[in-house]
């Protein structure tokens, strides 16, 4: 090919086209010593690359784009150059210039160019000797650069940057259109789904996204050892510290010189090496620790002293050294990952079986590719047609490429380095076309064709069966490409389905579909249009449902082929479907799953030949393009053949076994049919029915319907084989109701209640089935066997068994996926109230469980899902009417409050709080426990609040209530005669365990002599109960007594209780043990608020002069444990804009200023981020909203691996607060002398009420007690503002509070929930809406919000300005904003910071007409003056 370099590829232009040559060239250039290449960006300094040696010296490169003999002007500009690099680099040794035109020595008038050349090289090696450089120059002229072009291993180069024409972006996006339109419905990008799997595909993009990822990992166990403060024993562990600090400084040194960025290696070994040196020694550490720890544990059990397992020595830095041992095993595993693996070698392999979602996925990465302005090539294995080389077919058949293999991939190579990004070619289904005959043992020299151009990636899928004749990895290894298995969406099968059912406009089921089959995203969206083709919107149940299917789509592709333009014949004759019929038949014969390809070829052959009117004969082929059958390679004795099977799985299994029961089954005898022939042959014996598995799961949906009898029934020989029964379970889900009953339940309690696996495996069905109506085993049936129990038996099997169904490292399981379906955003409407009351019930019955996240996280969904559904939520609270285990009775009315807090329909409040007082209040003595007392009485003060009319007599819903107490408490010798082990039975490992942890936690802080209290005992139970004047000794063993009185055995439960978590860190997966506790610290809670005093704030038993109060509620003493009212799990609110990747839209301003010097940049006051932009902002609708109090700030990038404390880095911050003042005290402020910022005084200081739960602000008993009573913050209450002389100016209303939720027992949130509320003045007339931090006008509409809730930034008060005018006018106050912010220099390093301090304050205020004034002043305080400034 010729090189006409007036024909460049112009990238951007022409000149950086040349320039991007002369650097890929530059970068192949042999050097000795040479170390590290590096591009240069803009300005270039002279320069667009150099190559650094190990001795630190460099050669560098500079292209000008001319194309003609210099003129004078160019040659100052190559000049300027020269100058520049050799000021800007005293290491320069070799200087390369680049011009496409050679120097030609004529004698023409004037100086040749060489001679030029020449003068100038004189003049510059001058100029560095002065610099004290010795710089050699060499010029790249036409022909040194065509001489390097016209190598061999640079064809490709040549071909990319002198031919325009091709391998532009249009034309990749042009092969990539036709290959996607060909995929056709095996590409649907309306269905995409984010699957964790293709997260391997950022190793092949090395992009910042892999950077941050690597990162993240990298400061994670940084973080981790600042952290690992080790505070004991300094002395004794300087040595090991000292040797963990060394490896931490030898691992930064090696990771913060690594470039992730391009194509070069990443030491990955490198990194794991120093990785496992910090892990030793922080291992070495530990175990020193743990060493100690026996130790000391071993001489207090010589000295008959009590081994506190709570809390042993050295407990808080062990935990610490774990964190930090779990961030290196995160780091290892990531390490570990494809992702890693793909960075350096990007050549991949997708293994999955038909309709998993391969082409799906690849394509949808090739799409999302090129949305990122990332290049990709996507080519299907189908156009493989010929018996032709790969590399053949690619060329000339699909590409029409004019060149060999290595000119293309030469091509790319320099594309791909051209835009610094590498390029991926991406072949979809190997085993297609011709494949079986063109890849098996070619793939792997094909593969290894991509090795020699860094800058190309390769991705190839292939179905599973074809991988041993295609792929085999004895052939292919991981040192030729890597290789993923592609699961579908496996795991995740209810999320898909429910996204699959949107799309199709399906009406998700009550409950989720659990299947296996649902992890084939191809039997997924086959499923749906089905159904949708039927005009169904929900999914029919039995084998109807699954026929209805599997009919409608024959149907469907039946209809198809009918057509003129495809096979052509009348579609009455049913062809296809004779066709399936016949291919089924011959299996069933056979007594295989599959055919060989030329039987099922005769088959089709036979049924469509003369017939059709089209020439098209290939039948079977037509089958399998359409998906009804699949082609797959089968083995035997070593030898593979063609062979076909139906498409899915599930439909040829019932297929199989609906023509085996029409043909073998006596409807009139059935149990005969199974005595012999083909139908007992499925079940013979052990083996033949584990082997048939999914037949007999068949057999169990089918045979019932047909027959109305089990199958276990007609076939009683089997009905204790492992596959039979697993096989009825699975089958459950795919059963017609009405064929589920009595013989169902007789064989549950006879076989699978007698296997522990088999009986967890149904229940974990029936939960999944719980909410269907018609369910034999719904969560009515459940709820009976459940309710019948005592509670000690119950939590013995039912409450162990949750433990691990919710939480970290739960896995994927049907309690899960109920909470999860129940605790949406979802309102789930399309949900009868009935599933909707067994969903309750179900979910209800979660509460049992000691498992704190997934009982607080049951909770959630409760509130979720009944919240506007209040009179279904009766129903569920008559139905637990008498429920003996307290759990569930608290956390139910928890609900109740949660769901009238925040229902939209307020009037069904008036039969939830007529049926709670009825229950709870409207009796002798009010169930006894503190909590459930609050939740009730809440429900009822909310109806009241809204004026509704009830049927109450209101003193009888508050304290103080009627409730039994104890005339005397047991002592520690009766506690421990009766509960304490004898002799070692009471140890940690023997049997008696369970009641040696109650007895030690339950201890107060002096109840059995001085110290040995437990956790419980002191920070809980003595620590609420010391607000009474009672003796919480004596109690505590009460609450031990009541313990064993509500059936804990140690015999039972202490393996259960040994297994789980301890100490106060533990607060998520309790003991039953603790459970119990819990539950008698609430019951003892209510019985002394009803009949004991308690002290008034600052009046405890030592005070001489004693003062009483009255008990209101949990909110003090503050005993509550969860916001039922809240239901986000997470806020967004992120104070840093750093931190922030989109601007939020109420913080529209960007600091950049960060490059200046400490001491400048801290004196400069024109730079403070303009104030007013962030007081008033604008939403995307374009309206305006005032920020009435944020704290935002902006800090300086970290570097990598840098302590932000140790760095000394720059931030700004603001303090953004407001009042509500009258305009006379407005005047007066505005008079008041600022020179010394008088202002920073009237900040307001927001109150934050973790007492009061999110929805009780305003109204309720806990809010208004805060609001009015000064002692407690007066919430509500006018502050005064002072002058400098302490004189008041104004007494103002503030305009904000600050909702913090950190509860620490409440498991239902990821963090602390928080965000701003609206005063309560300036709440007045709002009532807050669905989402959490957002209030509705009278008209519905939202004036005041956080954003921050829901949307990543600060956390803010924001109110709609139209609606503060209105305020303002009605109100005649004013509004005043107080500013204040500061510029800081962050970090420990105080004597390198400059001494003086910067800060702003200012003072704005707005009239009713909106318009804001005032203005910002800056402050610079001196620290070596003595005057400030």
């Amino acid at each position: 090919m010729s090189i006409n370099w007036n024909n460049i590829r112009a990238i951007e232009g022409q000149r950086e086209g040349f320039e991007e040559l002369v650097c890929q060239l530059a970068g192949q250039e042999k050097i000795t010593g040479q170390n590290s290449f590096v591009r240069v960006g803009t300005p270039d300094g002279g320069k667009e690359c150099f190559w650094e040696l190990k001795s630190g010296k460099i050669h560098c490169w500079q292209a000008k784009f001319f194309i003609s003999s210099l003129t004078n002007d160019q040659w100052k500009q190559v000049n300027k150059s020269v100058i520049d690099t050799i000021d800007n680099h005293p290491n320069l040794q070799t200087y390369y210039i680049a011009i496409p035109v050679n120097r030609p020595d004529g004698k023409a008038r004037g100086k040749s160019m060489l001679q030029k050349w020449k003068d100038h090289v004189a003049e510059w090696k001058k100029y560095a000797a002065s610099k004290k450089m010795k710089v050699s120059f060499k010029y790249w002229g036409k022909h040194e650069l065509e001489t390097r072009l016209r190598k061999p291993e640079n064809e490709g180069l040549i071909y990319y940057f002198f031919n325009e024409t091709e391998l532009t972006d249009q034309w990749f996006d042009t092969k990539n259109q036709e290959s996607i339109d060909a995929l056709g419905g095996r590409y649907t990008p309306e269905l995409n789904f984010d699957l964790p799997f293709l997260l391997f595909h950022d190793g092949f993009t090395r992009d910042q996204k892999f950077s941050d990822q690597i990162n993240s990992h990298y400061e994670a166990v940084l973080e981790k050892r600042r952290r690992a403060y080790l505070r004991a024993k300094q002395k004794e562990l300087e040595e090991k510290t000292s040797s963990l600090d060394k490896t931490i400084e030898a691992f930064r040194k090696v990771y913060e010189n690594i470039d992730f960025s391009g194509v070069d290696p990443i030491p990955f070994d490198a990194i794991r090496r120093e990785l496992k040196c910090v892990d030793e020694a922080a291992r070495e550490i530990s175990g020193q620790l743990y060493e100690w720890q026996e130790e000391s544990e071993n001489a207090k059990k010589e000295k008959g002293d009590r081994v506190d397992y709570y809390s042993p020595p050295n407990n808080n830095e062990l935990h610490e050294l774990r964190e930090l041992s779990s961030a290196i095993d995160d780091f290892y595993t990531f390490l570990d990952s494809e992702v890693c693996t793909l960075a350096n070698d990007p050549y991949l392999i997708v293994v999955g079986p038909a309709g998993i979602g391969k082409s799906h996925a690849l394509a949808d990465i090739v799409s999302g590719r090129k949305s990122n302005n990332q290049t990709s090539l996507l080519l299907l294995g189908e156009n493989f047609s010929t018996n032709e080389m790969p590399w053949t077919q690619i060329l000339r058949n699909q590409l029409r490429f004019d060149g060999n293999e290595d000119t293309l991939l030469g091509a790319l190579n320099a594309k791909a380095e051209s835009q610094q990004s590498r390029i991926i070619i991406v072949i979809d289904a190997l085993n297609e076309g011709n494949g079986r005959r063109v890849w098996p043992k070619k793939l792997k020299s094909f593969i290894r064709s991509f090795h020699r151009f860094p800058w190309l990636g390769l991705i190839v899928s292939i179905r599973d069966s074809f991988e041993d004749l295609i792929a085999p990895e004895s052939e292919i290894d991981n040192s030729i490409a890597s290789r993923i298995y592609h699961p579908g969406f496996e795991g995740l099968e209810y999320e898909a389905s429910i996204h699959f059912f949107i799309h199709y406009d399906i009406i998700p089921p009550g409950s989720p579909l659990l299947h296996p089959e649902f992890q084939n995203p191809l039997f997924l969206k086959l499923f749906c249009e089905g159904l949708k083709k039927r005009g169904l919107k929900q999914v029919p149940d039995g084998y109807q449902g699954i026929s209805a299917i599997i009919e409608n789509y024959l149907e469907g592709v039946e209809e198809k082929l009918a057509q003129p333009d495809e096979l052509d014949y009348d579609i009455k004759l049913k062809l296809l479907r004779k066709a399936v019929d016949g291919i089924l038949v011959k299996m069933v014969e056979d007594g295989e799953d599959h055919l060989p390809y030329e039987t099922g070829e005769e088959i089709a052959h036979d049924t469509f030949s003369g017939k059709c009117g089209s020439d098209d004969k290939q039948y079977l082929k037509r089958l399998i393009s359409e998906g009804v059958i699949n082609e797959d390679l089968y083995w035997k004795e070593r030898n593979h053949y063609d062979g076909i099977h139906f498409a899915y799985q599930r439909f040829q299994d019932h297929l199989i076994v609906s023509a085996l029961l029409d043909k073998y089954l006596d409807p009139s005898d059935p149990n005969k049919s199974f005595k012999s022939g083909p139908l007992r042959e499925l079940l013979k014996d052990e083996s033949e029915a584990s082997f048939n598995k999914n037949l007999i799961e068949a057999l169990s949906v089918q045979v019932p319907e047909r027959v109305g009898k089990e199958l276990h029934e007609i076939a009683p020989f089997a009905a204790n084989y492992y596959a039979t029964a697993s096989a009825f379970i699975d089958g459950l889900m795919w059963r017609r109701t009405d064929t589920i009953g009595e013989g169902s339940r007789k064989y549950v309690n006879e076989v699978l209640a007698r296997n522990g696996n088999l009986f967890y495996q149904f229940l974990e069905m029936s939960i999944s089935m719980a909410t269907k109506p018609d369910f034999y085993f719904n969560a009515d049936r459940q709820h009976k066997f459940l309710y019948q129990q005592s509670l000690a038996k119950r939590d013995a099997w039912w409450t162990t068994w949750l433990q691990d169904k919710y939480g970290e490292h739960s896995g994927y399981n049907s309690v899960k996926s109920l909470i999860n379906w129940a605790w949406s955003k979802d309102s789930r409407a399309e949900v009868s109230d009935e599933s909707a009351r067994l969903a309750g019930v179900m979910l209800t019955w979660f509460l049992t469980s000691s498992n704190r996240y997934l009982r607080d996280a049951a909770t959630k969904a409760l509130v979720c899902l009944l919240q506007n559904r209040v009179t279904v939520l009766v129903k569920v609270l008559q139905q637990f009417e008498g429920v003996n285990d307290p759990y569930v009775s608290e956390r139910l009315y928890a609900v109740a409050y949660g769901c009238a807090l925040r229902t939209q329909d307020q009037k069904s409040l008036v039969p939830l709080s007529n049926y709670i007082y009825k229950t709870i209040f409207d009796t002798e003595q009010v169930y006894p426990h503190i909590l459930l007392r609050d939740y009730a009485r809440g429900v009822i003060e909310y109806a009241i609040h809204l004026d509704l009319k009830l049927n109450v007599e209101v003193e009888r819903i508050r304290p103080p209530y009627k409730s039994d107490f104890p005339d005397k408490l047991p002592t520690n010798e009766e506690i421990d005669a009766k509960y304490k082990p004898k002799g070692e039975e009471g140890n940690h490992g023997r049997d008696q365990w369970g009641a040696t942890a109650i007895l030690s936690s339950m201890t107060t802080e002096y109840g059995r002599g001085t110290g040995g209290y437990g956790d419980f005992g002191r920070y809980t139970f003595q620590s609420a109960l010391s607000n009474w004047e009672v003796d919480y000794d004596g109690l505590s063993n009460y609450g031990v007594q009541r313990i064993f009185e509500l059936g804990y055995d140690p015999e039972v439960f202490t393996d259960f209780d040994s297994r789980q978590g301890s100490g106060r860190e533990s607060a998520n997966k309790e003991r039953i043990g603790k459970k119990y506790q819990w539950i008698v610290f609430y019951e003892i809670l209510a019985r002394v608020s009803d009949n004991c005093k308690m002290h008034d704030e600052g009046s405890y038993s030592w005070s001489k002069a004693k003062k009483y109060a009255k008990y209101n509620g949990p909110w003090r003493p503050y005993v509550r444990d969860i916001d039922p009212s809240i239901i986000v799990k997470t806020t967004q609110k992120e104070s840093s804009i750093e931190n922030v990747e989109d601007l939020p839209w109420w913080v529209p301003y960007k600091y950049e200023n960060w490059k200046e010097g400490a001491e400048t940049w801290k004196r400069r006051f024109d730079d403070f981020p303009p104030i007013q932009e962030l007081m008033t902002v604008t939403d995307s609708e374009g309206v305006e909203w005032l920020n009435l109090n944020m704290h935002p700030d902006w800090r300086e990038p970290k570097k990598l691996g840098e302590d932000r404390w140790d760095a000394n880095g720059k931030r700004i911050w603001y303090d953004i607060g407001s009042w509500l003042v009258e305009s006379k005290e407005l005047r007066k402020m505005l008079k008041v002398d600022h020179a010394d910022n008088a202002w920073r005084s009237w900040s307001p200081d927001v109150s934050n009420r973790y007492e009061v739960f999110s929805r009780e602000h305003y109204w309720s008993p806990a809010s208004l007690f805060f609001q009015l009573t000064p002692y407690h913050g007066g919430d509500a209450l006018q502050s005064e503002l002072e002058d400098q002389e302490r004189k008041q100016i104004a007494m103002a209303h503030n305009t904000a509070m600050y909702f913090l939720w950190e509860e620490e027992f409440d498991c239902s949130k990821e963090e602390s929930i928080s965000y701003y509320k609206p005063s309560p003045l300036f709440a007045i007339g709002l009532k807050p809406a669905q989402k959490e931090g957002e209030y509705l006008n009278d008209q519905g509409e939202i004036v005041c919000l956080d954003p921050s809730v829901y949307e990543k930034g600060p956390a803010c008060l924001l109110m709609r300005k139209d609606h503060v005018q209105k305020i303002l006018k009605e109100s005649g106050l004013c509004l005043v904003w107080v500013i204040q912010g500061e510029k800081q220099i962050l970090g420990n390093n105080y004597n390198e910071q400059p001494r003086f301090d910067h800060a702003v304050g200012g003072l704005y205020h707005m009239d009713v007409k909106g318009i804001i004034k005032g203005e910002m002043h800056s402050y610079i305080r001196d620290y070596d003056k003595a005057d400030d400034k």
